[in-house]
C-alpha cells in the first residue's frame, strides 16, 4: 500500500472529494453512491414525484400546496427534501434496475435497526417492495474527504462505525465484497456488457486476496459498507450515517477499507485510524488486512461503475471512473509490499471476536 496521498477521483456521480462541501444543512439525505448537495430550487419531480408522494400515508392526503419539495442532487436514486407543517423529510425514490443488486427488503430492516441505535435518520416509512422510503430529515453538514482527513472529524466518524460493528441485532443479509462482485458480473454478463481488459488482470489476484482473507476472517459484525464522504453528515454533536442500501453482515474491515479509501487516507491516516478503532491496540496483520480490503474496495466500486451503465444513469461518465477504481486497484496489487500483506494476513491468527 502506498504511503502517498489517495487519489481523488471522485465522478459527479459519486461526489468529488475535493468539492466545497456547504455550510447550511441542505445536503444529501438518501443518495446512492453519489448523491452531492445541490443548489437547485424547489422542484415537484414530475408525474414520479407525485406518485411516489401518493404512496406514504403521511403525505398522501395532503394537498400539493401544503408542503414545499426541493430535489437533491443524486444519480441512481432520486431524492428529495419534503418540507410539511414545519418538519423536513428525505424522500429517495428508487433508480431504474437498482433491484438488481439491491435487496431493498433487508435495507428497510437494517436501517430502522441503525436509526434505533442512534446512527442513522429515523425511518418514517418503507416499501420494502422497491425501497421506496421517507426518513426524517438530519440537520447537518456532509463531510468531505479532506474534513474526513482531520482526525477529530474523521475520527468521529470511526466511532460512529464502531458503533454499527458492536450492535446486537444482527443485520439483514450478508455483505461479502467478493460475492457482491460476482454478483456484478452476472448483471453485467445477462446484458452483455463487458468489463474492461484490466479487469481480467485482477482475477487472479483477487481469488488470492479471496483465499488469504478466508484464512483468518473475522466474526461477521453488522457493517454499512458504504461509508463515502457524502453517506456521513456531522450533526456537529455527532455522526449519522445514511444511504443503507448496502448494509449487512460482513467484516468490519471492509468497512474501515472503504472509509480509508474514501477519505484519500494516506499511510499515516490509516496508522491513527486503525488506533483510534482498535482503542491504542492495533492487532498484529490488521494494516494489512486494511490493504487487502482496499484493494477490494476499488475492485468492488469499480465494477458497479459499469453496471450504471446497463440501465445508462445519466450525469456521470461512469465509464472513466470505474477505470480509474480499477486501474487504481492494479496499482495497489503491483506496490511491493502487495505480497507481503497476503503473507502476514494468511499467516496471522483468526482476529478476536
Amino acid at each position: 500500500m502506498a504511503g502517498d496521498r489517495e487519489d481523488e477521483t471522485r465522478p459527479g456521480g459519486r461526489r468529488v472529494a475535493t468539492s466545497v462541501e456547504p455550510e447550511q444543512s441542505s445536503v444529501t439525505q438518501a443518495s446512492v453512491r453519489g448523491g452531492a448537495e445541490d443548489a437547485g430550487g424547489a422542484q415537484d419531480g414530475g408525474a414520479a414525484l407525485r406518485a411516489a408522494i401518493a404512496r406514504i400515508p403521511r403525505l398522501a392526503r395532503l394537498s400539493r400546496g401544503d408542503y414545499a419539495v426541493s430535489r437533491l442532487a443524486s444519480f441512481t436514486n432520486a431524492t428529495y427534501r419534503v418540507d410539511v407543517g414545519g418538519e423536513s423529510f428525505a424522500l429517495r425514490v428508487p433508480g431504474v434496475g437498482t433491484a438488481q443488486y439491491i435487496d431493498r427488503a433487508a435495507e428497510g430492516i437494517n436501517a430502522r435497526i441503525a436509526a434505533a441505535a442512534g446512527v442513522a435518520a429515523p425511518v418514517e416509512w418503507f416499501d420494502g417492495t422497491d425501497g421506496l422510503m421517507l426518513t426524517r430529515w438530519v440537520n447537518g453538514r456532509t463531510t468531505s474527504a479532506a474534513r474526513l482527513r482531520r482526525p477529530r472529524v474523521g475520527g468521529r466518524a470511526v466511532a460512529a462505525l464502531t458503533r454499527v460493528h458492536a450492535l446486537l441485532q444482527p443485520f439483514c443479509g450478508r455483505y461479502d465484497v467478493f460475492d457482491v462482485i460476482r454478483s456484478y458480473q452476472t448483471v453485467l454478463a445477462v446484458a452483455r456488457l463487458p468489463l474492461p481488459a484490466v479487469f481480467a488482470e485482477l482475477a487472479g489476484p483477487i481469488v488470492t486476496i479471496e483465499q488469504a482473507l478466508s484464512v483468518g476472517s473475522a466474526p461477521l459484525v453488522p457493517c454499512h459498507n458504504d461509508p463515502y464522504p457524502g453517506n456521513i453528515i456531522d450533526t456537529g454533536a455527532g455522526i449519522c450515517l445514511i444511504d443503507w442500501e448496502y448494509a449487512g453482515m460482513g467484516d468490519p474491515m471492509g468497512d474501515l477499507a472503504d472509509l480509508s479509501v474514501e477519505a484519500c487516507y494516506a499511510t499515516h491516516d490509516d496508522k491513527w485510524m486503525l488506533k483510534t478503532y482498535y482503542g491504542g491496540r492495533v492487532p498484529k496483520a490488521a494494516r494489512s488486512r486494511l490493504a487487502l480490503f482496499k484493494v477490494m474496495s476499488d475492485c468492488a466500486w469499480g465494477v458497479w461503475s459499469f453496471v450504471q451503465l446497463v440501465h445508462a444513469n445519466p450525469g456521470v461518465d461512469y465509464r472513466r471512473y470505474g477505470m480509474r477504481r480499477l486501474v487504481r486497484a492494479r496499482r495497489r496489487i503491483e506496490a511491493p509490499k502487495f505480497v507481503r500483506h497476503l503473507d502476514a494476513v494468511a499467516s496471522a491468527p483468526p482476529p478476536a471476536s
